[in-house]
């Protein structure tokens, strides 16, 4: 354009030297790229869920996680109260010295955790929250111990906090939190054939510094108050209890499809595999009560065996630190079900309902079921889909930035819009202009017919098919084209109808180019 406007300048000199009655007015013309690119497969569906094989063909492969159980939902370790308030065991006054231990209680403090018997556990985070009172009338040490609490380095947990004296007819107190991160704890008790029981030890002793002896009695009280808070476990052991859960109906969100808005797909060969791993050391059943496949309003149900039949797991080895999960597979393909149908929806959810129990055989390991936080169990579908398809009114919507940065001056605009075709399927394409809220006010192309690629004699692309339109664009489509700076592309796919599957490669490209001529109006006063 500057070069325009330099062969322009020995005439408006010429014209300024001259008087002149009449405004002088003409068009330039002027053309300008709006908007280029290329769609492959890779921009109809996910990168993350395509691969190609060694041909240059492409499949889809895709690992969906529709369900889990893991430790926190199974076993869970409440809130609990260690050792409550306490009067001192003296029916008549004693005298301390410092540094001397005057209470020594050993203490098996119960869990509620239901039909849960747990023997051991390993501690993800959590506390105990601690709160001393005393009425003795020396400084004290309180020294807090559980035995069975083994840290990383092999030393149980023992806690001291220091309690000052109390003036007379008073009480002294003390507060806050002992950390249980990382420790693993032996809940069998003292006599160790128990369960769900936390062993603590309390020493109180007179502080070492206090001046004097301190005497202690009957009338003096220790009001101890220990809880367990916001335990979470990595690992835990024992008995998990004959439990059952009902889970659902419900969805997992699948968004492989979200670029296809609409039309189907039918589908060559389509393999499945609906896996169940159970990393739990406990033995389950598990029915599968309903499995479909949504679209938008449509829904439809899968067809197969494993619907409303009792399927048996069993429970996870452990040798050493390793766990080695039971894995149950059933294949869900188009011989043996109606998967293919389900998958054709193009569906934006799966949804699924289960019944499962734990342990129905009762306690059959003798406190020996495990749960760890890295081996939940889980129900999982493994998609591989070979891109071999019919295409029956695929869309494909995306939106696309444009750029026309200066617009003074013109008076119309003809969009070239240029099209090679490399998909062996027949395509129309739809410009759709947006307002200021991204809501489509109109068409500025109409569907039209691209044709499909050329192919050989097996089937691949050997040619580009390429076509250009023409487009005027009226003075409301053209400002709205400007304020917004967007336009959506609207690709409807369809197979040739002499066609079958039709085989999809990575190569594969619909290029697109749009040019626009713009006609400028020159004003000399």
């Amino acid at each position: 354009m500057k070069k325009i406007f330099l062969l322009l300048i020995p005439i408006l000199i010429l014209f300024s030297c001259k008087k002149r009655e009449d405004t002088i007015r003409w068009n330039i013309d002027g053309v300008a790229p709006v908007v280029y690119g290329e769609l492959s497969i890779y921009d109809i569906l996910p990168d993350s869920v395509l691969g190609s094989e060694m041909d240059s063909s492409v499949s889809m492969n895709l690992d969906l996680n529709l369900f889990r159980l893991d430790l926190d939902s199974l076993v869970a370790i409440p809130d609990t109260s260690l050792l409550d308030t306490f009067a001192l065991p003296f029916p008549f006054p004693v005298t301390a010295s410092p540094g001397q231990v005057f209470v020594n209680q050993p203490e098996d403090n119960t869990m509620n955790m239901g039909s849960v018997e747990l023997t051991y556990v390993e501690i993800k985070s959590g506390t105990i929250d601690y709160e001393l009172k005393s009425s003795i009338q020396g400084k004290i040490i309180y020294e807090y111990q559980i035995p069975a609490a083994i840290d990383a380095f092999g030393n149980s947990f023992s806690q001291i906090v220091y309690v000052s004296e109390a003036a007379s007819g008073m009480t002294a107190s003390a507060s806050g939190s002992f950390d249980l991160s990382g420790y693993s704890i032996n809940l069998s008790g003292s006599s160790g054939n128990s369960f769900n029981i936390i062993r603590t030890n309390v020493n109180i002793r007179v502080d070492p510094t206090n001046a004097t002896d301190v005497s202690v009695s009957n009338q003096d009280t220790v009001y101890i108050i220990n809880e367990l808070s916001n335990i979470k476990i990595d690992y835990a052991k024992g008995y998990f209890g004959n439990q059952s859960f009902i889970i659902g109906s419900e969805k997992t969100g699948l968004s492989a499809f979200s670029k296809l808005i609409s039309g189907n797909l039918n589908i060559d060969q389509i393999d499945i595999d609906l896996e169940l791993i159970n990393g739990i050391g406990a033995d389950a059943s598990i029915s599968f009560n309903s499995f479909t496949a949504s679209n938008n309003n449509n829904e439809l149900a899968l067809n197969h065996s494993i619907i409303g039949n009792n399927i048996n797991i069993n429970r996870a080895n452990e040798i050493g630190p390793t766990i080695y999960p039971y894995y149950y597979t059933t294949a869900l393909n188009n011989s043996n079900s109606n998967i293919d149908l389900m998958l054709e929806l193009l569906p934006d959810s799966i949804g699924y309902g289960l019944a499962l129990e734990l342990n129905p055989l009762g306690n059959v390991s003798a406190h020996n079921d495990f749960i760890s936080t890295n081996a939940p169990m889980e129900l999982n579908m493994d998609i591989q889909l070979p891109l071999s398809v019919i295409a029956n009114n695929l869309t494909l919507a995306d939106t696309l930035n444009i750029d026309i940065s200066d617009t003074t001056g013109i008076n119309s605009v003809m969009l070239n819009i240029n099209l090679e075709n490399g998909f062996p399927l027949e395509a129309q394409i739809d410009l759709l202009l947006l307002d200021e809220n991204d809501i489509i006010i109109g068409h500025v192309l109409s569907p039209t017919l691209v044709p499909s690629a050329s192919v050989d004699g097996s089937g691949i692309v050997s040619a580009f098919s390429t076509s250009t339109h023409q487009l005027m664009l009226n003075q409301t489509d053209f400002n709205a084209l400007i304020q917004n700076k967007k336009i959506v592309l609207k690709i409807i796919f369809n197979t040739p109808i002499s066609s079958n599957h039709i085989d999809i490669y990575d190569y594969y490209k619909l290029k697109f180019n749009v040019v626009a001529n713009f006609e400028y109006g020159v004003v000399i006063e």
